[in-house]
């Protein structure tokens, strides 16, 4: 097969009820104009910006009051949309309280299920708990924590409170803590007391404490525990335990305060291999919506699917996914080595979970074809629909 080659088209069916097929009917009805496939709606899009912008918050179904149509001269000193404003996590965790909003598995196979009620009673009760802690809009805080539901949650609550999420794997060394957590000063820092690779427990004592000594100011410490029930690290560092801080806001509402459109919603770094890793700040706004103009129209995912995305909690990808509950889809989480015990267990795990959308880097799908992996063979993926990676949608 050459180069270039198309290696499979959607049937009429499936084109017809996809939801950028319903995306481009809404554009033609909107602006008058005869938009006859998707080319010409991406010609349409680039030629009238504004109004595409302007009627894509409506055409996803998020809650975000936009105002005036959006400034898009591309000069970074302009506003986007100098009056919208939003809620991030209240337009994340809309929807029924008993739909699945995450499951949450490791490579032991024990998974923990959260309802988007749970996930909201969580997230209100961690959010209270920040506040009382003294965590207030514009603040940083930090996660050095595996892909555990404790860190969505971690993260959502921060955004409810109009603070900035900054979150790094524990995998990484303690000079690479310094140079992402050291340009963020995080006021509180999640941390964990190690992870498991290859079902191999791997403490990270030592990189915490050097990371802890080199900060401009310690920052207020929540612990998660993921080797110990009970992690003698915690105490001799004085952090509150996570379940405690849950408990400590128990009973609170969730913060639905719509704040301005461009607010910071978290920092994510450069990998660092042209230098020292540059912080890039995402806001609240342009985050929400081009993740879910990329989840609906570009992945088709709806309420109901379950996505999956192979990620470290320090990867872009990650905040990713956890924006695909605002497109009222459940999301996956794994922790752990993705091809242990076998080199087909993400897609075991697909399946298992019935995911309707499976992403992974180019590199794993690089190794799993030079590797001959027989995904088919081995697993059913009736239920999956869509293969995405970093690079191209496969």
């Amino acid at each position: 097969m050459a180069r270039g080659d198309t290696l499979w088209t959607p049937n009429a069916g499936r084109q017809a009820s996809a939801k950028m097929s319903a995306f481009r009917a809404l554009a033609s009805k909107t602006s008058g104009h005869d938009i006859v496939d998707t080319a010409a709606l991406w010609r349409w899009s680039v030629d009238h910006a504004a109004l595409f912008w302007h009627m894509l918050p409506g055409a996803l179904d998020l809650d975000i009051q936009t105002g005036q149509q959006p400034n898009h001269s591309g000069c970074w000193q302009e506003r986007f949309f100098p009056d919208g404003r939003l809620s991030f996590s209240g337009n994340v965790l809309a929807g029924d309280d008993d739909a699945v909003a995450l499951i949450a598995t490791d490579e032991t196979g024990a998974d923990v299920t959260y309802t988007r009620g749970d996930l909201r009673h969580d997230v209100a009760s961690l959010a209270a708990a920040l506040r009382e802690l003294g965590v207030q809009e514009g603040d940083h805080v930090g996660a050095l924590l595996p892909n555990r539901a404790e860190t969505v949650i971690a993260f959502l609550a921060t955004a409810s409170l109009g603070a900035v999420f900054t979150s790094c794997s524990p995998d990484f060394g303690a000079d690479a803590l310094v140079m992402r957590f050291g340009q963020t000063a995080p006021k509180v820092l999640f941390i964990c007391d190690g992870y498991r690779f290859s079902k191999r427990p791997v403490a990270i004592t030592d990189p915490i404490k050097q990371l802890l000594d080199q900060l401009p100011v310690r920052p207020i410490l929540i612990g998660v525990p993921v080797l110990e029930t009970e992690p003698s690290v915690f105490r001799d560092l004085d952090a509150l335990v996570f379940n405690a801080a849950v408990r400590r806001g128990g009973g609170a509402l969730l913060d639905h305060t719509k704040r301005p459109f461009d607010i910071p919603l978290c920092v994510v770094f450069s990998s660092g291999t042209t230098g020292p890793p540059k912080a890039i700040v995402h806001g609240a706004g342009g985050s929400l919506l081009q993740h879910a103009k990329e989840h609906q129209l570009h992945s088709d995912i709806r309420p109901g699917d379950r996505v999956f995305f192979h990620s470290t909690a320090g990867w872009m990808m990650w905040n990713w996914l956890v924006s695909c509950l605002a497109s009222g889809a459940s999301i996956v989480l794994y922790d752990g080595n993705p091809v242990y015990p076998e080199k087909h267990s993400l897609f075991a795990l697909a399946a298992r979970y019935h995911v309707t959308h499976f992403g992974a880097s180019a590199r794993f799908y690089d190794m799993c074809a030079k590797r001959s992996v027989p995904i088919s063979e081995l697993c059913d993926l009736s239920a999956c629909r869509q293969i995405l990676s970093t690079d191209n949608d496969l």
